[in-house]
């Protein structure tokens, strides 16, 4: 791996030398249009639901709903009470903040660093709100759909990660409140917010670059952008919105996309998970393998509705 490293940057380089020397307006406008789907769609979601979710651990909220519904919660039989408080709140929040909220735990000592992996398996979701950002010019019900195969695909993995432990143990808990927590939480919400929108930069130089260089070359664009859209999952989900594609295949590959995560998400994952030395290795191969589920519930769903 170590002797592809040097030809990989050099490449690289070269890739995004050509490109931007060829058409330095159109380099420019691609980076400025990546920046505008960071700050209307990517910002306000996570940094909204970073804080809140923030507020329900912090002050033990999330403790005392799941206590009140815990003849449900307790089925999904997580090792411990905070593995399960922390993956309910990924719902919410998505990636990568709900794998940096998993560091915050494993640094308090709130779980442990095996219990911190487990969660990296199963608690990768986009922020539900979104996904319906993306999908608001259809139906709602089109929109509700890839949410139910994207969250329930995890819970699959869920239920058979954790098939052999008993119920959790869900105990009463007091409501808490402290201020220096939730103010940490501004400044790590405000430090995520920087790496992805620099990650998502990267990410789309590459994309740009690679399209440009293809579209010299006379490949089809259109079946490109759609395989590319792996690389950055806000960019790839708008391409394929707008392909023109049909509606079925439309929202397949949404469904796919949307739960592998996108290479910009596994690069802003890797970052925030290596400074407390989590597996990233588990990480992808839980994604594969909740991509390949979501997309066959998407199937099943469809032939039933």
């Amino acid at each position: 791996m170590k002797k592809l490293t040097f030809p990989l940057l050099l490449a690289s380089i070269l890739l995004i030398s050509y490109s931007f020397f060829i058409n330095p307006a159109a380099f420019f406008n691609d980076i400025i249009n990546t920046l505008e789907i960071w700050l209307f769609k990517v910002y306000p979601s996570i940094f909204t639901f970073y804080i809140l979710a923030s507020i329900l651990v912090n002050t033990k909220l999330i403790n005392v709903l799941i206590y009140f519904l815990r003849p449900l919660f307790k089925y999904l039989r997580f090792s411990d009470e905070n593995s399960l408080h922390l993956f309910m709140v990924s719902i919410f929040v998505g990636n990568p903040t709900s794998a940096s909220l998993v560091c915050e735990a494993l640094k308090k000592d709130e779980i442990t660093k095996n219990q911190a992996n487990n969660l990296l398996k199963c608690s990768s979701f986009l922020n539900p709100f979104f996904i319906i950002s993306f999908l608001s010019t259809l139906k709602l019900k089109y929109a509700l759909i890839v949410i139910f195969v994207h969250i329930f695909a995890n819970f699959l993995i869920v239920f058979f990660q954790n098939k052999k432990n008993p119920p959790t143990e869900i105990k009463p808990s007091k409501l808490t409140f402290s201020l220096a927590d939730i103010l940490t939480s501004v400044q790590n919400v405000i430090h995520l917010l920087l790496l992805i929108s620099g990650i998502m930069v990267l990410c789309n130089i590459i994309r740009f670059s690679l399209l440009t260089v293809l579209g010299k070359i006379g490949i089809d664009l259109e079946f490109i952008k759609i395989i590319l859209a792996s690389i950055e999952i806000s960019i790839g989900l708008n391409s394929i919105i707008s392909s023109g594609l049909s509606l079925f295949l439309t929202l397949f590959l949404f469904s796919l996309f949307s739960s592998f995560a996108g290479i910009s998400i596994h690069m802003q994952v890797y970052t925030v998970i290596k400074e407390e030395g989590l597996s990233y290795k588990n990480f992808l191969i839980y994604r594969i393998i909740q991509a390949a589920i979501a997309a066959s519930l998407f199937i099943i769903l469809w032939l039933l509705i």
